[in-house]
């Protein structure tokens, strides 16, 4: 973590060089520290973690050595020994997770520094709308973050009760940044990206879809739905670069 918080101090320092003196507002250091440890069993079964609770303690109190003060720090985290002085710790749930986004989002100016950290687990679940991803999804999943009030699929909706879904936090990173912040969002999740924390004889504690209940069939046809769309806006393409005038 410590090349995180050298690389957060450089940021800060920057922030803080490039806002002119004539500013109305002093830019500010905001944080969301987001941490789920104790999973509900009926939900992800014998994979509750350790590190989420950890991590976030670690953070709140090396953020106010990097300009963030509490008191523009939220905290939603299970499994804390201490809460956040000022603040307490509320329940990671998908609505307070949702509702912490907008108040930074509200409450964020131009030249402020905003970090967003999330950690805990991450699955996939069948893209239901290609049109709410500004990125096409090649394999026709999209990436979720699991919240403590986690729940199943759902065949009714097409998705997983309470998830997190890469779009939605898209679009609150996206309404941050309109307010002249500079966002950084750090997911320490499966599926967040290409990295692994498992190697050698560690296991890596992931929730696979099937723990979800979400049908391999389901899977499968979102794959399959995708893979027809992109190929069907090649040919699209091809007829059209054949086409003659």
């Amino acid at each position: 973590m410590t090349s995180l918080f050298a690389l957060l101090s450089r940021v800060f320092f920057a922030v803080a060089v490039l806002v002119p003196a004539a500013a109305v507002a002093e830019p500010q250091g905001r944080a969301l520290l987001v941490g789920v440890s104790d999973y509900p069993r009926e939900a992800v079964g014998d994979l509750q973690l350790t590190g989420p609770k950890n991590d976030v303690a670690l953070m709140f109190d090396t953020l106010p050595r990097l300009g963030v003060r509490p008191e523009n720090t939220i905290v939603l985290a299970d499994g804390l020994e201490q809460t956040a002085a000022g603040r307490g710790a509320g329940r990671p749930t998908r609505a307070a997770i949702l509702a912490a986004l907008g108040e930074l989002a509200t409450k964020s100016g131009p030249g402020d520094f905003v970090l967003v950290y999330l950690s805990g687990h991450g699955s996939q679940q069948p893209m239901v709308d290609a049109s709410r991803h500004e990125v096409a999804k090649a394999d026709g999943l999209e990436e979720i973050f699991l919240p403590i009030d986690i729940g199943p699929w759902e065949d009714a909706v097409g998705a997983v009760k309470n998830a997190l879904v890469d779009h939605e936090l898209g679009r609150a990173v996206t309404a941050i940044r309109a307010k002249g912040a500079r966002v950084w969002v750090v997911i320490d999740a499966c599926h967040s990206g290409t990295m692994t924390r498992a190697s050698g004889g560690d296991v890596a504690k992931q929730v696979p879809p099937s723990v979800l209940r979400i049908p391999e069939a389901a899977l499968e046809k979102a794959r399959a739905a995708e893979a027809a769309r992109r190929e069907k806006a090649a040919g699209s393409r091809g007829r059209a670069g054949g086409a003659r005038p």
